[in-house]
């Protein structure tokens, strides 16, 4: 297998927080066979949201001329320029799991990075990160991330920690503060925004992010559908990735919210657990018995192919960490 990195960024809205990104990314591995993906997720329930709002897409997608016409895209444009940088357009629907999953299916890099369009690397990090996985995961296959800062002038790093209502049918996570004390240390789970991971191992997804809406629920997959077949998650303390939480000029909806999270729960826990999750929500009954068949039923084939690896029930992956 080939020792190629690429770097895989969804945008939405962020044009100029996506250029700023590409350059970091790019510099931090000059040194390093690497390619930056940026994946345009313009698509009409974007643009439906915008219009609702009397905006229009910003600079990173299209632009108009003064006679209306529109013209290409400024980032598909810059990466005609650029051999380190590919472009691809995602516009099925809004979606920043599906736009992940697209940039894998369009490259052949044997090593591959998730981060957000809206984050600055510390100097060195990400070149450490990959060159301390490029060794360890011989002997470990793991993910392995960089603690995050909520925003880029915060000091303060930030993981993951598990959180989890097992009689309610949930398991998720929430923020704490990093370690100061170890290299690299072992995690239950952590964001995809500063993750470095084999194809091998991304595989072991099954393609779960295919049908996954908007954002959420995206993370329970990568970490706990790995988990249960036994892929541990690593945080490399010594980098940072400086992350700017903001709002982006869309937004999510609570159908493609819960669908995310019920998908996770069904293909961590079985349709047990996951109606157990439904049963909970708080909502219109009918529409929420609507979102958990359609979970089931987009799902059924993924459930089965994990259910062959899976070497742990999440419970018990809960009381390791408990």
């Amino acid at each position: 297998m080939n020792n190629k990195l690429a770097v895989i960024i969804p945008y939405a809205q962020e044009g100029a927080n996506t250029f700023f990104t590409c350059r970091a990314v790019h510099e931090d591995l000059l040194d390093i066979e690497h390619e930056i993906i940026v994946v345009d997720n313009m698509c009409d329930e974007l643009s439906t949201q915008l219009s609702k709002k009397n905006e229009t897409p910003d600079r990173g997608h299209d632009r108009l001329d003064k006679h209306g016409k529109l013209v290409e895209s400024h980032l598909k444009t810059i990466s005609k320029q650029c051999s380190w940088l590919k472009y691809l357009q995602y516009n099925k629907e809004l979606s920043h799991w599906q736009c992940k999953s697209f940039a894998v299916k369009n490259t052949d890099a044997n090593f591959l990075m998730f981060i957000d369009a809206h984050c600055i690397p510390a100097q060195n990090s990400l070149r450490g990160i990959y060159n301390f996985y490029k060794e360890f995961h011989k002997e470990n296959q793991t993910t392995l991330h960089l603690p995050l800062t909520y925003n880029l002038l915060d000091d303060k790093r930030l993981i993951y920690a598990l959180q989890y209502k097992i009689d309610e049918g949930f398991v998720g996570y929430t923020f704490c503060s990093a370690s100061k004390k170890e290299d690299y240390y072992e995690v239950p789970c952590m964001s995809t925004c500063g993750c470095i991971l084999t194809r091998r191992v991304y595989d072991q997804l099954f393609n779960a992010w295919d049908t996954l809406k908007s954002y959420g629920g995206g993370e329970n997959i990568l970490n706990y559908v790995l988990s249960i077949q036994g892929i541990k998650h690593y945080i490399y303390n010594k980098g940072t990735l400086f992350h700017h939480g903001n709002t982006r000029g869309y937004h999510w909806t609570w159908d493609g919210f819960q669908y995310n999270r019920a998908t996770a729960m069904y293909l961590i826990g079985g349709d047990d657990f996951m109606w157990k999750y439904m049963y909970y929500l708080k909502g219109n009954v009918n529409i929420i018995k609507k979102i958990g068949e359609l979970a089931l039923q987009q799902n059924n084939m993924i459930r089965e192919e994990i259910k062959k690896y899976q070497t742990i029930s999440i419970e018990d992956y809960i009381k390791c960490w408990n």
